[in-house]
């Protein structure tokens, strides 16, 4: 019996210490971004990343390795979207997750998205994909990792791709738009069964 808690002890303890070095990406929408973010003028358009060293801001006086990116939302549009894949130099540890609730007051930043999945490819590549975004123009938007230093990732790592959701005054011309077209297809198929 004694071998059994062993084992179970053991096994928390590898659990707890996986999960400790776990790498966890957030897409955030601060109130403020750094002055060097490049400004982001496409949509739909893939986009060149590089991690760098997390400004004090952001770490809040943890120690904990992360990466940062961010960027302005110069796009006209709002942000609802936005999928990217990114390669580490070295294996990535501890899987990968990214969940939407940021805790609350850690690194003075809110979500930026309400839904997401996070996935690794080989041992190296992190490809992540979040939705339900309201980045407004003019928005910051950051990608932080938590678990890896930046110097982990490769200069230009990969590529990310920002979505967003037409304005309602442009769905509305699309409508009109098609209400007509309808209108011709209808009095077509009438007189082709006449």
């Amino acid at each position: 019996m004694k071998i059994f808690r062993f084992v179970v002890v053991a096994a928390l303890m590898l659990g707890l210490s996986g999960i400790c070095q776990a790498t966890v990406i957030h897409v955030l929408d601060p109130s403020k971004s750094e002055k060097a973010s490049p400004n982001i003028y496409n949509l739909d358009t893939p986009i060149d990343f590089s991690f760098y060293t997390c400004p004090s801001f952001v770490t809040n006086g943890s120690t904990d390795p992360m990466g940062c990116y961010s960027a302005v939302n110069y796009t006209g549009s709002v942000i609802t979207g936005l999928s990217a894949t990114i390669t580490a130099k070295t294996a990535i540890p501890g899987g990968l997750s990214c969940p939407t609730d940021y805790p609350d007051g850690a690194y003075t930043l809110g979500n930026g998205f309400d839904a997401a999945t996070c996935s690794i490819s080989g041992d190296d590549t992190m490809i992540f994909d979040f939705t339900g975004g309201h980045i407004a123009p003019g928005g910051a938007i950051w990608i932080i990792e938590d678990g890896m230093d930046a110097k982990d990732f490769k200069k230009d790592a990969g590529t990310f791709v920002l979505a967003s959701t037409p304005e309602p005054s442009s769905l509305l011309l699309a409508l009109t738009g098609m209400g007509p077209f309808g209108y011709v297809v209808r009095r077509r198929f009438r007189k082709s069964k006449a």
